[in-house]
């Protein structure tokens, strides 16, 4: 059974919602429900709360993860919250937490093909995520904003408005990669000292 990992189902839900409230065909359809069976009565505002519920389940199951992976590293059992971390990686939450936390983990016990694995999840999962806050900041504020603070993020750089607020806020892909080409170098001394 190839079953969609939280992450992804999170991502997919808020998008498909998003979508079916400015769809016009699906307001047709509504419609059409409803004089066809008069007793239907439309409520978008129950169907946001619907909506809002599930996805707080599915964000629910994966932040409990990690607080009590954090517990577990608390008592020192250290497996079991790699187990809670792995999974969230696994659904590809959209927290850096886990990510962060394996990543130390693993270099700490000189674990450098996993903490290089966790790296680069983390990478590709946080420049989508960059892309699309970029595209979204494109698309309804940039007319806002002077060309030069549209350049900035476009170079996915934090951009703040003329009272300091921040507009645009990406995450530092540029330091994850530094730090999995650091992790490529810890592993190459490792093996080399390990002859």
């Amino acid at each position: 059974m190839n079953k969609e990992p939280l992450g992804k189902k999170y991502k997919r839900l808020s998008s498909e919602f998003e979508d079916q409230r400015h769809n016009t065909k699906e307001e047709i359809n509504r419609l059409k429900e409803f004089f066809e069976n008069p007793q239907y009565e439309p409520n978008p505002v129950e169907e946001i709360r619907l909506h809002n519920r599930n996805l707080a389940e599915i964000l629910d199951i994966m932040v409990d993860r990690n607080n009590k992976g954090i517990e577990l590293e608390k008592k020192e059992d250290i497996e079991n919250a790699i187990k809670l971390y792995e999974q969230n990686v696994t659904d590809e939450f959209y927290g850096t937490h886990p990510y962060d936390r394996l990543a130390m983990i693993y270099r700490k016990r000189k674990q450098f093909d996993d903490e290089i694995r966790i790296l680069r999840k983390k990478i590709s999962i946080f420049e989508k995520i960059n892309q699309e806050r970029l595209h979204y900041f494109l698309e309804h504020c940039s007319k806002d904003y002077p060309e030069e603070l549209i350049e900035k993020a476009k170079s996915f750089k934090q951009i703040r408005d003329t009272k300091g607020r921040v507009i645009f806020n990406p995450y530092p892909v540029d330091n994850y990669r530094k730090r999995l080409e650091k992790a490529k170098i810890l592993k190459g001394k490792d093996r080399d000292r390990m002859r």
